[in-house]
Parts: structure tokens; sequence; C-alpha cells
């Protein structure tokens, strides 16, 4: 947060959009919902949330309300956490392969993907909503086995960016596509963006 406002990002960017970062409890949750809530009938919300957070799990950010998330980094769990050791080293013992779970390793990536994979859902709710996606973290580039182990929805549609400026020109084809091909809704009406 103090990066944020020191580099001058904050600034440049409350410009065109209500900056809300999600706050723990329940009542600061409600805040963070209402101030966001509050953006989206002015001039837009940007989110910053943390994966397992309630924003990241358990929100339905369907049609207007998210058009674009960024992903950063991957919600590995702690490994200095007691328990995340010990489940680790039993899911690689004789009696985790007798009981035929996942390999410790295994089990620790996947629980990464879970949580990964829940905040992915929270922009794409039905058939005819849409949002662009960026998976901001080298190690989708190095290891395909990361991208394997994103949502089926999801992972046919990765694309390789070479920076920012080709991220940019990316997501500019992408809402021109939708604007020129809007998919249907329901009600039938043209979904429009902020």
């Amino acid at each position: 947060d103090e990066w944020f406002h020191t580099t001058g990002h904050h600034s440049q960017i409350s410009k065109h959009k209500k900056i809300v970062f999600e706050t723990g409890g329940s009542r600061g949750f409600d805040e963070t919902i209402e101030d966001f809530n509050d953006g989206l009938k002015k001039k837009g919300s940007l989110l910053f949330a943390v994966f397992r957070g309630k924003c990241s799990e358990g929100l339905d950010f369907k049609d207007n309300r998210a058009r674009a998330v960024f992903c950063v980094g991957i919600p590995f769990p702690n490994l200095g956490d007691v328990k995340v050791q010990i489940k680790k080293q039993f899911n690689s013992s004789p009696h985790g392969r007798y009981k035929h779970l996942l390999d410790g390793s295994r089990w620790y990536e996947h629980q990464a993907f879970r949580a990964y994979n829940q905040a992915l859902g929270r922009c794409v709710r039905h058939l005819h909503d849409y949002a662009a996606i960026f998976l901001v973290d080298q190690r989708f580039c190095h290891n395909r086995e990361y991208t394997n182990l994103i949502s089926k929805w999801v992972r046919g549609r990765v694309r390789t960016s070479g920076g920012a400026n080709e991220s940019v020109g990316m997501l500019s084809e992408f809402f021109e596509m939708l604007e020129a091909n809007p998919p249907s809704s329901s009600s039938g009406t043209k979904t429009t963006t902020k």
C-alpha cells in the first residue's frame, strides 16, 4: 500500500477508478464491498483483494462488476505452518501412498491452485459473461504444469505476453472483438463496460 502511494500510481489510477483495498473482519468486509459498489456507480472501481479472502472466494463479480482480474503470484500455503508441513509429510509417507493420497508436493500445489481457481471464477459467472484475466507470475511461462492446474475453462485461452505494451495490445484486441461481437445475454440486452 505504501509503495503504491509513493510511486504515484495511486494518484494516477484514482483519477479513473475508485481504489478499494479488502480489509479483514466482517465489519471491514462490509465497508469494502460498500466502497466498491459506490465506485461502480460513478467511474468504476479497482479492488485489491487477497487469495483465500472473502472477496476472492465467496463473492459474485458478474457482468459489469468485474471486466478484468489480475491474479498476482500463486497462493501456495505457508511452508512455515506446522499443519502444512505435517500434511505434506503424511501424504508422502508409506501410509499416505497406501491410501492413494496425492504426494505431499502435489497436494501442496493443488492447495495453491484450488485457491487460485476460486479467485479466477469470481468474475465470469454465467455463459454470456466475460472478463480479461491476467495471470501475473513468471512461473506460468516456465512451467507448463502450472498452466495445467488452472481450471479448464481458462486453460485453453492462456496467452503469454512479452511485456506490458504487448499485454495492453492483447487487451485492446479482446475488448474490440467483444464490442464487434458481443455475447448474447439471457435478457437480450447488450452489456456495456466502463
